[in-house]
């Protein structure tokens, strides 16, 4: 049976300080069968200028900004691989048997969601808060692990979803999924993994398939992201009844009042992730929960953005 032919679908936005690293990696990949498919969000920046330095590489343009969840559908509906594997354009690839090795677990285990490792890139305090927050999902120490719809949530030691950071799925099942929502500029990711559990899939992380992403190292940068992912928290919550679902604030009143815990409570769910592999987490726990707490405020904002709607 032949290899499957793969396509690598890399979102770009403003992407010209970090693009051409990533694609320089990606073109070094030792596998045969692949395409890499980068869709440029409507970049303001450089990007265009730089992708042109990579004519092998295929690159879709949108007219205006929509997001790394409009940009990965457009990606996959441009690509034409049996297996569709994403990461980031800030990404590097160091491994040139990524692909190989993505391709061998997907024959292997017949088919499923299946993340790799992902560590952490930059300077100073922030970027490395930035690694232990984003990254707990993706851990890249450890043993593969597997979660089903049936895994007790107590026995599970990721996150119920895998980032689109360094992840492969088979096209068949993406469109048995169904493609990204395009409604969410964050947690895209977790919204897909919820509803491929649904439909009884299989998320794998396999730590030791490795990229580097680079991380912010400015606190604007890391506080801005969390209020965002806020915004995107209470819809993409309420889509699935995850276990906290009974948490998501339906009053602006009540997201006032979980600000405080939010910001108090949520830096535990690194720290105890990634304790087992590196105990400076702990040190870190005052910036992460500042960042808590402006996921806090983020979902303040949409709350107060849904009652001004339906006024």
């Amino acid at each position: 049976m032949a290899p499957p032919s793969v396509s690598i679908i890399v979102p770009c936005f403003n992407g010209a300080r970090h693009v051409g690293h990533c694609l320089a990696g990606l073109t070094r990949q030792t596998y045969r069968e692949y395409e890499i498919v980068v869709v440029d969000d409507a970049s303001t920046d450089d990007t265009v200028r730089v992708l042109k330095d990579f004519a092998s590489v295929k690159v879709v343009q949108n007219a205006e900004n929509r997001g790394p969840g409009f940009s990965r559908n457009r990606g996959i509906e441009a690509s034409g691989g049996d297996l569709l594997l994403f990461v980031d354009s800030d990404c590097i690839v160091d491994d040139v048997g990524w692909i190989s090795k993505h391709v061998d677990v997907q024959e292997r285990l017949g088919g499923t969601i299946l993340g790799g490792g992902v560590v952490g890139t930059g300077r100073g305090m922030v970027a490395r808060a930035d690694a232990y927050c984003h990254w707990l999902t993706n851990i890249p120490h450890g043993s593969p692990r597997t979660v089903t719809r049936e895994t007790p949530r107590g026995r599970v030691q990721f996150s119920r979803h895998l980032v689109t950071t360094n992840l492969s799925v088979p096209r068949r099942l993406v469109q048995q999924i169904g493609l990204f929502d395009e409604d969410l500029r964050t947690g895209e990711d977790l919204e897909f993994c919820e509803r491929a559990l649904a439909r009884g899939l299989a998320l794998r992380l396999e730590p030791s398939i490795g990229v580097r992403h680079r991380d912010r190292e400015r606190l604007r940068d890391f506080f801005r992201c969390f209020y965002r992912a806020g915004k995107d928290r209470v819809p993409a919550r309420r889509r699935h009844r995850s276990q906290y679902h009974w948490l998501m604030p339906t009053t602006v009143a009540w997201s006032l009042l979980l600000c405080g815990p939010i910001g108090v409570l949520m830096p535990l769910q690194p720290i105890l992730a990634w304790w087992p592999f590196d105990k400076r987490v702990v040190l870190y726990y005052p910036i992460i929960a500042l960042a808590s707490l402006a996921m806090g405020l983020g979902i303040v904002a949409y709350c107060l953005q849904q009652a001004r709607s339906e006024r």
